[in-house]
């Protein structure tokens, strides 16, 4: 059985990932990183309702369920747009959305024989935002400072 039946039987099978994916599909803005609490309240379940449901969404490879440590929150972090698998589990659309992953992969796969050296950095700018960069694997530190003050240009806000 493929990812889109599994979410779509869990749809219809549970009512509690029934009514995490009917909260989801209400999602508007890009958030990547969902915190159980958040969740068990939107959704109008308990909480460890909501984290076994987080937890059977990385069962099927749709993100990551990370344990709050020390002080730290319980959250799922998505691979795909959690409105757009949450529209697919309730048959709103035909099809989930590819894996940020995916598109990553996709991406440096076709940068040709020139890119071999290169390694990726991921920097977490926020919770909901990660940062890839696509580097030499011999970045020197003029290198490295040259891109930092390219950086310090891009401000939008």
């Amino acid at each position: 059985m493929d990812i889109l039946s599994k979410v779509r039987k869990l749809n219809e099978t549970d009512e509690s990932c029934r009514r995490v994916f009917l909260f989801l599909s209400t999602y508007r803005r890009s958030r990547w990183t969902t915190v159980a609490d958040a969740l068990a309240q939107g959704a109008g379940i308990v909480k460890p309702d909501a984290i076994r449901v987080l937890k059977e969404l990385d069962g099927l490879g749709l993100g990551r369920y990370l344990v709050g440590r020390r002080g730290g929150t319980t959250r799922f972090e998505w691979n795909r747009h959690p409105a757009s698998v949450a529209r697919a589990a309730r048959g709103e659309v035909d099809d989930l959305p590819p894996s940020i992953y995916d598109e990553e992969a996709d991406a440096f796969e076709n940068l040709g024989p020139d890119h071999k050296d290169t390694i990726v950095d991921e920097y977490k700018l926020r919770l909901d935002f990660q940062v890839r960069t696509l580097l030499p694997s011999d970045l020197t530190k003029e290198e490295a400072g040259r891109l930092a003050d390219h950086i310090r240009t891009l401000y939008f806000a």
